[in-house]
């Protein structure tokens, strides 16, 4: 049997430093699975009832064994039972694969599988956290599978995102609200209704009955950037006061402004979009771009020659004059 040995080249690929966890891909029954943690601590291998339906394995083919599973925690989960089924570990022509006996698990985690030391010592695997790595014997050469360590970061953030919602208090029956009702201020001057639509008059809104006196005010909606603008002069002190209390502010809208939309999906809900047809005709297309020139000289990098023939434009078709 060769000899298991971790050496420098195992390293490669690998951002140092880190204390990622081992999660690996794996083909279960025929299935690609990602998001497999391999945990040498575990002494059970557990698969989770929602990977449990993809290679369609009927819940009533599980056998009766209902095993109480322990974390560090404390928190105690109940398998629903257990299933024999097949998993192959390492690439072509240096894979194994072995039967492996799962407890099935109804719970949300951030993995799919998890392999513990029972299915470790069926493969005969070894693993090397600091490289990533974990090899064991085939029929021809060791085999080895690599860690991913990219996907072991979004299940480590997945997996925080999970103790944060069980932290939350949910508690049944109280209400934060004070005893005493919200009192709303009261206007200090009287307010009337002035219509804001002219082809909709239910659109209303309250605005001072002493401003101005003459002619009655009518507001209007600005079709471009949909503000409600008054008619006629303001009086400066008070335009001053709301911009000193910062009520209000100076907004410059630009002529390319985009409104949001809202469109239908092919599902039937709903999405904000952008609607960016005005800008869209104001840019012609240019249909012949510059390519980026940075891009060009790291493709000549190791050649000879730099070819400028246009195969596009046809222009290697042009008959040249034998004397040229």
């Amino acid at each position: 049997m060769e000899p298991i040995t971790f050496t420098e080249v195992d390293c490669i690929g690998i951002r140092f430093p880190h204390d990622d966890p081992f999660v690996i891909s794996a083909l279960l029954s025929n299935y690609k699975v990602r998001r497999v943690l391999v945990n040498n601590s575990s002494s059970s291998d557990i698969i989770f009832l929602n990977v449990n339906r993809q290679p369609k394995v009927e819940e009533e083919s599980l056998s009766p064994l209902q095993t109480p599973l322990v974390g560090f925690t404390g928190d105690r989960v109940t398998s629903m039972g257990s299933i024999d089924l097949s998993i192959t570990i390492g690439e072509y022509l240096r894979q194994t694969t072995k039967l492996v006996t799962f407890l099935v698990v109804d719970y949300l985690s951030a993995y799919n599988i998890i392999l513990g030391s029972t299915a470790l010592n069926a493969f005969q695997a070894i693993i090397s956290t600091y490289h990533l790595a974990m090899k064991f014997p085939t029929d021809l050469r060791v085999g080895t599978v690599r860690g991913e360590q990219t996907v072991a970061k979004e299940c480590y953030v997945a997996s925080l995102k999970e103790v944060k919602l069980k932290k939350a208090m949910i508690i049944k029956g109280l209400d934060v609200k004070d005893e005493n009702e919200l009192v709303r201020g009261e206007p200090v001057e009287e307010l009337v209704e002035v219509p804001i639509d002219p082809f909709n008059p239910t659109k209303t809104a309250k605005i001072d009955a002493n401003y101005p006196p003459k002619p009655k005010p009518t507001l209007q909606l600005s079709s471009s950037n949909t503000t409600m603008c008054l008619p006629g002069p303001i009086p400066t002190c008070r335009v001053d006061k709301l911009l000193e209390a910062r009520f209000v502010k100076n907004v410059n809208y630009s002529r390319w402004l985009s409104n949001v939309v809202l469109v239908r999906k092919n599902n039937g809900k709903w999405r904000l979009c952008v609607d960016y047809s005005n800008l869209n005709r104001a840019c012609p297309k240019d249909s012949y771009p510059l390519p980026r020139i940075d891009l060009l000289v790291d493709a000549t990098v190791g050649h000879q020659m730099l070819s400028f023939i246009d195969a596009f434009s046809g222009y290697n078709q042009i008959l040249m004059h034998p004397a040229d």
